[in-house]
């Protein structure tokens, strides 16, 4: 019989240490941590609340001016044109500086500025050429926002 030799060696087990974290002053400084933020965070406002106060008057919605309406007809030497709530001008193909002189007086009376819309509501029988003699002026005014009123065409 010769040496003895085992065929079991002896193996440590991994569980028999018995290791354990100690996190209870880790909770401590996490949770200490959690209130120094707390206290020293600063907190932005609500970006989408502004308090103002609007002006009553022109605003339909916020912050847009409604188009000062012109409704126009034709006449022999020009057109016709009733501006809501400010009367009449009479609009000669050949005396554009009279209708620019009543459109800038028309636009001092109502408080209103050459970037306020200005929208145009033609009748039917108002011929192309008088439509752009009207826009050429309030143009050469400046109001740069000019718009022309749809209407419904009837393809009897």
């Amino acid at each position: 019989m010769g040496i003895g030799i085992s065929s079991k060696k002896k193996h440590k087990r991994f569980g028999d240490t018995s290791q354990t974290l100690r996190t209870t002053a880790m909770i401590d400084v996490i949770f200490l941590l959690l209130i120094f933020f707390l206290l020293t965070a600063n907190f932005r406002p609500t970006e989408d609340f502004l308090p103002i106060l609007l002006p009553e008057g022109q605003f339909s919605s916020f912050g847009q001016v409604e188009p000062l309406v012109f409704k126009i007809k034709d006449t022999a030497n020009g057109c016709l044109i009733d501006i809501e709530d400010y009367g009449q001008i009479v609009f000669e193909s050949d005396k554009p500086d009279e209708f620019a002189k009543a459109i800038k007086d028309v636009i001092a009376e109502s408080g209103r500025v050459v970037s306020d819309p200005v929208q145009l509501a033609f009748e039917d029988d108002v011929v192309w050429q008088k439509q752009v003699e009207v826009y050429n002026v309030l143009y050469g005014i400046g109001v740069e926002d000019i718009t022309f009123e749809l209407t419904s065409v009837s393809l009897d």
